[in-house]
């Protein structure tokens, strides 16, 4: 962001998370290999339930969430070493989950490690233990008010199904506690706590078909980590195996209809001794496990190629880029002796990278590429085009000029265009400060007025490197401030949002969908010419010459070839037609221009563009 580029704040919150390796880390994620168990070599092995040919963890996954979306019942145990990615597993299931329409909408998600449910107090045995808190869990997922996801619908059902187990008046006094997980949890757990006749086993099975007799769509996934918490407590450990073959022949005689998902995850040691001490279990789940390695050495070099193409695409160009780049190439670390798995590899790459980002770019406050200019462009297009309805075709482009000690926003000009029935979009064409909860830096901002008042806003954001979470939830969290209206029920035309980027991942892409945010592709902009001072941002303090590189763009005029090339980069404009512009100047404006190379319709918009852009000049 612009107010935090100074600190590369966003980069280095990157590193940290790859550094701590907790959870689901979406920008270094790779397609984990899968295999059937007996395959020769050393392999993530798992068994599809639907029968299905599954070559890597996303197809089996996204296997597993459609045939339990068709209506039938799944049980898996995953099986790891610590460090290799089980947790992770889990919680990229989430995140298929939470991208998908079809998924999100109708999906209890219940996410708990082993540890957390055995230290809840009380004498009970383990079942009751295991399955009131699951059900606590389960309400508190229905009910909370921060889950949006699910509908009215859904939350009057869940309302209804407690009633039936602790009465109208105990469900209204948790209602006024659906802000506060500790407060909801508790008091459900205590009034669960009094039915002391009853079959918590069953009660959790009745909620279940309960749901679906209501709503045929609505689907269970309980993702239940740490199992191998059970061994410091082995008085439970017969229990928790009755438990385990109760949950699958409850959930395999439940027919068709079950809707019930089931992951337990422990260390690889644990969960086979867990198994296989209970031949009638061990019948039961042996095809249904899923055995993760500790790590594969093409793993962590596809892992590590990921960082460091973040790290090149975020710095190249900088003074002291070409050191620091050798530097991290140069970084060994070897197998078994240097790492055991995945996280610990993570762990040890970052921390030399962090090291290296220290050294050399700390003090780089400032852009040194023209992806914004590009950026303004195609977020004006995009409004445009969004609010056609309201513009209409034919727009008549003006300068919107006010006074100094009147300016809009920190505008004193804006590009205007007038449309139909008193419609007009003002467009900045330089950065916009806004006021949040501080004030934020824009790099793009346009407004549809009608009849002298803006009705809507469009704001976008750009980055010339492949998206960090960082970057997505902090621009997130500017629109919340800004009172960004995406989805609008009155009659004013929505609020429009943008992303502008090289690359953004797939899963990205869902997720800011869901948001509101649309995604633009832009291809990099660098304008890596000696003539970038350390003001610039790349470090070198050597006066910046005269030459063609101006404070208005490359001049079409003085500049050399490549320099040309370099501003027109990504118009699809060809070689042979720079070439041809080049032998014949100098020009006097575009219309001179015109005039002597008579360029394409095409060409001439693309031309236009980096003109009104300032990227390049006749100066």
């Amino acid at each position: 962001m612009a107010e935090d580029a100074g600190k590369k704040d966003e980069i280095r919150n990157f590193l940290k998370r790859v550094n701590n390796g907790v959870n689901f880390i979406e920008e270094i994620w790779i397609e984990r290999e899968v295999k059937q168990r007996g395959s020769e070599g050393k392999f993530n092995d798992a068994k599809s339930r639907s029968g299905r040919q599954i070559s890597n963890i996303t197809e089996l996954l996204t296997d597993d969430l459609r045939y339990s979306f068709d209506g039938n019942f799944i049980f898996r145990f995953i099986a790891a070493a610590p460090g290799s990615g089980k947790t992770t597993l889990l919680d990229y299931l989430r995140e298929l989950i939470e991208v998908d329409p079809k998924y999100r909408k109708h999906a209890i998600v219940v996410q708990f490690p082993f540890n957390e449910l055995l230290s809840e107090s009380g004498n009970e045995s383990f079942g009751v233990k295991f399955y009131s808190y699951v059900l606590t869990r389960t309400f508190w997922e229905l009910m909370r008010d921060t889950n949006t996801n699910l509908s009215n619908e859904i939350k009057e059902i869940a309302k209804k199904s407690l009633s039936r187990i602790i009465g109208d008046e105990e469900v209204a006094k948790l209602e006024l506690k659906v802000n506060s997980e500790m407060d909801f949890t508790e008091q459900l757990g205590e009034y669960f706590a009094k039915k002391q006749s009853t079959n918590f086993k069953k009660r959790f099975f009745d909620t279940i078909k309960y749901f679906i007799q209501f709503d045929p769509q609505v689907t269970f996934v309980y993702l239940m980590d740490e199992l191998d918490g059970l061994q410091t407590y082995q008085n439970y450990v017969q229990d928790a195996r009755s438990i385990v073959r109760d949950l699958i022949n409850e959930g395999l005689a439940g027919g068709k209809n079950i809707r019930l998902m089931i992951y337990m995850v422990g260390v690889s040691d644990d969960v086979e001794t867990f198994i296989k001490a209970d031949q009638a279990l061990y019948s039961r789940v042996s095809d249904s496990v899923i055995n993760l390695v500790a790590y594969r050495r093409e793993e962590c070099e596809q892992i590590r190629t990921k960082i460091e193409k973040l790290i090149e695409a975020v710095y190249i160009g900088c003074n002291d880029f070409d050191r620091a780049w050798k530097e991290i190439k140069d970084i060994q670390l070897e197998p078994a002796h240097d790492y055991g798995s995945l996280r610990e590899f993570c762990k040890k790459f970052s921390e030399k990278v962090i090291e290296i980002h220290e050294k050399y770019f700390s003090h780089f406050d400032k852009s040194f590429n023209k992806f914004e200019s590009r950026a303004r462009q195609l977020v004006e297009i995009q409004a445009k085009n969004k609010w056609s309805e309201y513009l209409g075709d034919n727009l008549t482009k003006e300068v919107h000029k006010i006074e100094p000690n009147q300016s809009y926003l920190g505008h004193t000009t804006w590009e205007k265009y007038k449309g139909k029935g008193g419609y007009v979009i003002l467009v900045a064409k330089t950065t916009t400060t806004i006021r949040g909860v501080k004030d934020h830096a824009l790099d793009c901002y346009a407004e549809l007025w009608h009849n002298n008042a803006p009705v809507a806003k469009a704001y976008g954001e750009a980055k010339h490197y492949p998206l960090t979470k960082e970057h997505i939830d902090t621009f997130y969290q500017w629109l919340n401030e800004f009172n960004w209206e995406p989805f609008p029920t009155g009659r004013n035309p929505s609020d429009l949002a943008f992303i502008i980027s090289p690359y953004c991942t797939d899963l990205q892409k869902r997720k800011l969908k869901i948001k509101g945010i649309e995604f633009i592709e832009a291809e990099r902009i660098d304008d890596l010419s000696p003539n970038f001072t350390k003001e610039n941002g790349c470090g070198s303090s050597s006066p910046k010459p005269e030459g063609s590189v101006l404070q208005n763009g490359v001049s079409l005029n003085k500049a050399e070839k490549k320099e040309i090339i370099l501003a027109l980069k990504g118009t699809g404009i060809k070689e042979k037609f720079i070439e041809k512009l080049m032998n014949n100047r100098p020009y006097k404006d575009f219309n001179d221009l015109a005039y002597k190379i008579k360029p394409t319709t095409i060409q001439r918009s693309k031309l236009e563009m980096k003109l009104n852009s300032g990227e390049i000049s006749f100066d």
